[in-house]
């Protein structure tokens, strides 16, 4: 969960917001596909449609028109943490993951976001250190 939290912050600082999102959101698609790949769920034809119209509707918005460069790096971010979600949720729902109580879940998924933010701030100097009367820079 904190990796997907990063990559779409990630993500937000190379290309805008919207996109960002729309390019996450494509994260129930894969989990259907995963879902019938390697666990064997049945494909449904509603599935089927669901898929196409999740797939079309993403290229429809998507669609840019030329006018502002878009950068690569922000878009293969995005489209990472929208597969990081996915494995997520499949995670949650067929691994032994699924077996922990919710409170343990949610602590190691805690401490790994902070220690990946809080590594990830050292390293770029961005970590700030409130003083009495300033703000001063620890990095």
């Amino acid at each position: 969960m904190g990796v997907t939290s990063f990559l779409v912050n990630s993500a937000t600082h190379r290309i805008p917001v919207g996109l960002t999102i729309i390019l996450h959101f494509p994260y129930p698609t894969i989990v259907a596909v995963v879902m019938i790949l390697f666990f064997h769920q049945k494909f449904t034809v509603f599935k089927h449609v669901a898929i196409v119209c999740s797939s079309g509707g993403m290229m429809l918005i998507t669609n840019m028109d030329g006018n502002r460069a878009i950068s690569a790096t922000g878009i293969l971010l995005a489209l990472a943490s929208s597969l990081t979600y996915s494995f997520y949720m499949i995670a949650n729902d067929k691994g032994k993951i699924n077996e922990l109580p919710l409170l343990v879940k949610l602590a190691y998924f805690g401490l790994g976001s902070s220690l990946l933010f809080g590594l990830s701030s050292a390293f770029q100097a961005r970590f700030v250190c409130r003083g009495r009367s300033r703000r001063v820079l620890c990095c």
